[in-house]
Order: structure tokens, then sequence, then C-alpha cells
């Protein structure tokens, strides 16, 4: 027991750790108010669902965590499961709550124009993000209380990429933002030398030196917003290489999706029987992402 306490103590204290570094990101006037111009709506939401987080779903996993250390099938089959199920729907419900249409988060990233994608499909990814904490609870109430636990397990990984993703890209954008008014300060510094050059020169009756030509400024602000998108890019790949990590266990049970087979792939050689290898809807999904990743990188690399 004191070996599962202590190890479920460990787990525990690196999941507060990041939860209550978001929360105090955060809060009015931290990190994310002041340096990475995020909405005050938001992060008041996102500080509150952070609290609720703690107070509900940190407690409830360590006594799921506890149990599952034990190695007492009693334990993990009463007192896990009811932790379990109460971790996932306090989450369920925060999400909900966090998600909802009128929320401050949600209106703000309806507002953006670089989120014109999730405006689009927004039923569909908070439906699922509300659903899916609801089905592992449903799950593990049924009986496959371990499935339930090891897919929880990975859905809180998949939740701690995405957020760790979201302030990576915050401090590289904010890194840019400075470096670009870096960049911009000196442009004006030099021409408000070469303007005080050129008029001391006419009062002194001298050539004046030539003007300075702004033409690359357009360049420079053209740059910056490739870099934008670039950056953009390179966190969704990032974060997909990091999903994929997480589930690496579970994408084996994509095989069942290879049974779908649609015209003759040309491109491989026959099978060990000697029959023409099919395109599968596998086939297709990964074509129509390498399509995606692709001319994605072709409009936005430099």
């Amino acid at each position: 027991f004191a070996y599962a306490f202590g190890h479920a103590l460990l787990i525990m204290s690196a999941v507060l750790f990041f939860v209550d570094f978001v929360r105090v990101t955060c809060q009015k006037n931290g990190l994310g108010e002041a340096h990475f111009g995020w909405d005050t709506g938001s992060t008041t939401a996102i500080a509150r669902a952070m609290s609720l987080v703690r107070m509900t779903c940190l407690p409830a996993s360590f006594v799921c965590l506890l149990a599952e250390q034990s190695n007492d099938q009693l334990m993990i089959s009463t007192l896990g499961r009811l932790a379990l199920i109460i971790e996932t729907l306090s989450l369920a419900t925060i999400v909900f709550e966090l998600l909802r249409g009128n929320s401050c988060l949600i209106q703000a990233m309806m507002s953006k124009s670089e989120f014109s994608w999730a405006k689009q499909t927004y039923k569909l990814w908070a439906s699922l993000l509300v659903l899916m904490p609801a089905a592992l609870a449903f799950v593990s109430a049924i009986g496959f209380h371990y499935t339930a636990t090891r897919l929880s397990s990975r859905m809180a990984a998949t939740w701690g990429v995405l957020i760790l993703l979201v302030g990576i890209r915050a401090l590289t954008l904010r890194w840019l933002k400075v470096v670009y008014r870096r960049f911009a300060l000196n442009r004006i510094r030099a021409r408000r030398a070469a303007i005080q050059a050129r008029e001391q020169a006419v009062s002194e009756g001298v050539d004046a030196p030539p003007v300075l030509d702004d033409s690359h400024e357009l360049r420079l602000a053209e740059v910056n917003g490739q870099a934008q998108s670039l950056i953009r890019i390179v966190s969704t790949v990032i974060g997909a290489v990091l999903i994929t990590v997480v589930w690496h266990e579970v994408l084996p049970a994509l095989g069942y999706f290879n049974r779908f087979e649609f015209w003759e792939n040309g491109l491989l050689p026959p099978n060990d029987q000697g029959l023409p290898r099919r395109v599968t809807l596998v086939d297709i999904f990964l074509g129509i992402t390498c399509v995606t990743v692709t001319v994605l990188a072709c409009r936005n690399l430099p």
C-alpha cells in the first residue's frame, strides 16, 4: 500500500503542477492576458475550469490511481471504478461548460479568422470532447474498467499535449512579435536619421543623401505573416506526431478499416497469395493527410 500511495502521489504531483501552471497563466493580468494577448473572458473561463478540475477530477484521479497501483482487484472494481466514473463525468461537465456556444472562450475563437475551420466544425469537435469522457464512464460502468482506465490515461495525455502545444505556440508567436517590433523600430530609427541627415544637407547646401528604400518593409510584413502560418503548421504536425505516440498502442485497432477495399493498387506487388493489392480506407485517409500537409507546406514554406 505504501508503494501504491507514493506512486500515485508522484503522478498526481506532476498533474497538479501542470493544472496549476495553466490556472496561474490564465489569471487576471497573468501571462496569457498580459503577454500572449489572450481574451480576458477566455482566460477567466479557463482559470475557472482548471480550478474545478483541481477540486473534482484530481482527487478522483488520485483514488483511481491508488486503486490501480495497489493491484487489489476488489478495490479496483469498486472504489477505483467509482472514482473513474466521478472523474470522467466531472470532466465532461467542465468541458461542456467551457465549450458551450455562448461561452467566452468559444466566442473569442469564433471571432478570429484563423479559427474559421473551428467555426465550421464546432458542433462536431465540441460534441466529441464532451462525449468522450462520458463514454469512458459508461464503458467502466458496464464492466470494461481496465479498458476505460487505459483510454482515460491516454485521453489525459492528449489533453496535456494539446495544452503544451498551445503554450509553445503562444511563446513562439510572442517571440516573433517582439523580433518583428525590434526590426520595425530599428527601421524607423534609420529612416529618422536619414531624414535628419537630408534636412541638414539641404540646409548646408550640399548634395542630400539618397532616401532609404522602404520597399523591403512590405517584405518584412509578408515574412511575418508567413512565419505565423509556418508556426501554425509546424505545431499542428508536431501535435499529430505526439498524439500518435500517445495512442500508438491503440492504432493497430485501425487495421479493421483495411477490410474496406476499393480499386486495385498497381504500385504495390501482389500479396502472398498472388492476388493484386487493393486500396483500402486507411490508404485513402493517409493519402488525404499527406496531400493536405503538402499543400499547406507549399503555400507557407519559404
